[in-house]
């Protein structure tokens, strides 16, 4: 199941079963001043999270499988960039589904031009964006806008 993750005192324990599964890819990192910062410890899990705006996690079997996060970078340019973890593509195309659902504004990702997951974040309409950085490439999603109209029976006849 997806859920919201919080990181608290509370769930410390929960916390560092995330960080366990973290531990086993360089995939996820966040930039602090122009440097890269790879989620290896308790500290900089809590930092990545604090800097982020929506954060879920899927456990099957009680075992995190995955995890995708909205992390707004401050610069020059002020992006919100998506930031996922996943054991393989089923549990990163069911992570990003929620995601957009629930996160309607222009989103970004920085991926490995050769990574599985560029299929799966086109999928979910990613395209391409200009910011080729060596072997990676910067793909944008456009917000949807929803319209909630509410018809009478009139209205629709």
């Amino acid at each position: 199941m997806i859920t919201p993750f919080f990181v608290s005192k509370k769930n410390k324990t929960e916390s560092l079963w995330l960080l366990d599964f973290l531990s086993t890819t360089r995939d996820l990192y966040f930039t602090e001043n122009n440097q890269r910062i790879f989620i290896t410890d308790y500290s900089s899990l809590k930092k990545l999270f604090t800097k982020s705006s929506r954060v879920y996690t899927l456990q099957k079997n009680g075992i995190y499988v995955g995890l995708i996060l909205v992390w707004k970078s401050k610069g020059e340019i002020n992006r919100h960039y998506v930031k996922m973890v996943a054991k393989n593509n089923s549990v990163a195309r069911d992570l990003l589904t929620v995601l957009t659902w629930n996160f309607n504004r222009e989103l970004f990702v920085r991926i490995d031009r050769s990574s599985p997951l560029v299929g799966v974040y086109k999928s979910k309409g990613f395209r391409y964006a200009s910011g080729d950085k060596g072997s990676s490439i910067l793909l944008r999603r456009e917000p949807i806008v929803y319209q909630n109209k509410f018809f009478s029976k009139e209205e629709e006849e």
